[in-house]
């Protein structure tokens, strides 16, 4: 005769991986079987093809104990599990039949769930120190000789939202608080960014989702329905636009530049140049 135990269940964060329901943390039977408790570093996957059905012990990962964080969110991309707390992102290979910690990233983690968001090209997620994007082999920060840490830091705040619009292979990133109305918007095809203020018309906003056609879609708190995002060329009389740093692919070495010639069309009255070095 088997007996079954009914006990009290229940999850943070999901994610689906090699027909595998992947969530934590989860609230369940304590180890000693005295009650149920909230364990914060700890994942549990379903069996194969069977998404509702959670074994007590037995698939239980904990691949950080006792580190006085928790899990914030859970993201998969190929054969990759990224577990997501506040300082810190896991990298967990689920390739085998026993999983293991692959890597860890220090100072990548996320401020909630709605900071991390899927793309073509992999994971990206976003946090004061800069915008990631895990492509399967390693972890990329996007704003690296791009933007300067100053203008980021003034732009996020622990209330910025990460969206994707797949038809146009673009990252947005919204401000934080009164700034979540303007967004940095990069562009995978093109690898730079664009900083857009008052793409979005109003504030507080929900997280950003995609529906099964693929539209990128969000609502506001102070408004009925949804918005999707749509590409439309607009005409500007004015904008700015910055290069990188050139280094001329070798950044140690010390250059001497004596003249530049920028070559453009328009009205030349109207464009101002201005030059940084050293990183300014």
């Amino acid at each position: 005769v088997t007996s079954f135990k009914n006990f009290k269940a229940s999850f943070g964060n999901a994610s689906v991986n090699g027909r595998r329901l992947m969530v934590g943390p989860v609230y369940m039977d304590t180890d000693d079987g005295k009650g149920t408790t909230w364990h914060f570093d700890r994942l549990t996957g379903t069996t194969p093809g069977q998404y509702d059905k959670f074994p007590n012990v037995s698939n239980n990962i904990e691949v950080a104990q006792s580190d006085g964080d928790s899990i914030i969110a859970l993201a998969t991309y190929a054969d990759r599990l990224l577990q997501f707390k506040k300082n810190r992102m896991a990298l967990i290979n689920i390739t085998q039949s026993a999983e293991y910690l692959e890597d860890t990233f220090e100072g990548k983690g996320v401020e909630h769930p709605a900071a991390v968001f899927e793309t073509d090209y992999g994971i990206t997620w976003a946090n004061n120190d800069g915008c990631y994007l895990y492509d399967g082999e390693k972890v990329h920060n996007l704003i690296e000789k791009k933007i300067s840490d100053s203008a980021w830091s003034s732009h996020f705040d622990s209330n910025t939202l990460v969206g994707y619009h797949s038809n146009s292979r673009k990252i947005i990133v919204t401000g934080g608080g009164t700034n979540n109305v303007n967004a940095y918007i990069f562009d995978l095809n093109l690898k730079g960014w664009t900083y857009q203020a008052s793409v979005f018309s109003n504030y507080p906003m929900t997280n950003f989702v995609k529906n099964s056609d693929g539209d990128l879609l969000w609502g506001y708190q102070t408004s009925n329905g949804l918005y999707k995002w749509v590409e439309t060329p607009e005409a500007s009389s004015s904008f700015s636009y910055i290069t990188k740093d050139i280094d001329f692919g070798q950044p140690a070495v010390r250059k001497k530049v004596y003249k530049v010639y920028v070559s453009y069309k328009g009205d030349g009255s109207a464009v101002t140049v201005n030059y940084g070095f050293n990183g300014d």
